[in-house]
C-alpha cells in the first residue's frame, strides 16, 4: 500500500509542478478533480479486493480485479461524459490530463493489483 501512496504523492507532486506552466483555470480544475477522482477510486479498489478476499478466502482473484478495472473503465467513461455535458468550456485540451492520469493509475493498479493479490493468497493458504 505504501508504493501506491508514493505514486499518488509523486503525481501530486508533478501535477502541482506542472500546473505551474498552464494558463487556463479551467484545465487546472478538470486536472486536480481528474486526480482526485482516480486516487478515490483506486482506493476504492484495494478496499473491494481486500474485503472480498477477506470474506471468502478461496476465491480467485484475477477475476475480481479484471471486474473491478471493467468497472473502473466504465465509470471513467461517465466520467467524462458528465464533464462534456456539464461543465465543457470549448477546448479539447481537457482529455490530455485525464489520459494520462488514467494511463498512469491503470498501469500501476494492474502491476500492484497482481503483486497484492498473490500476497493476499499466499497469507490465506
Amino acid at each position: 500500500m505504501f508504493r501506491w501512496g508514493y505514486l499518488a504523492v509523486g503525481l501530486f507532486l508533478m501535477l502541482f509542478l506542472g500546473l505551474m506552466f498552464v494558463d487556463s483555470s479551467s484545465l487546472e480544475q478538470f486536472t486536480w478533480v481528474c486526480y482526485a477522482f482516480f486516487v478515490l477510486l483506486s482506493l476504492f479498489i484495494f478496499f473491494v479486493v481486500k474485503v472480498v478476499k477477506g470474506r471468502n478466502p478461496s476465491v480467485n482473484l484475477t477475476g475480481v480485479v479484471f471486474g473491478l478495472l471493467g468497472v473502473r473503465f466504465l465509470l471513467s467513461a461517465v466520467f467524462i461524459m458528465l464533464y462534456i455535458l456539464f461543465f465543457r468550456t470549448g477546448d479539447n485540451y481537457f482529455i490530455v490530463p485525464f489520459f494520462l492520469m488514467y494511463s498512469i493509475f491503470t498501469i500501476f493498479e494492474s502491476i500492484y493489483l497482481q503483486k497484492y493479490c498473490n500476497y493476499l493468497e499466499k497469507s490465506t493458504d
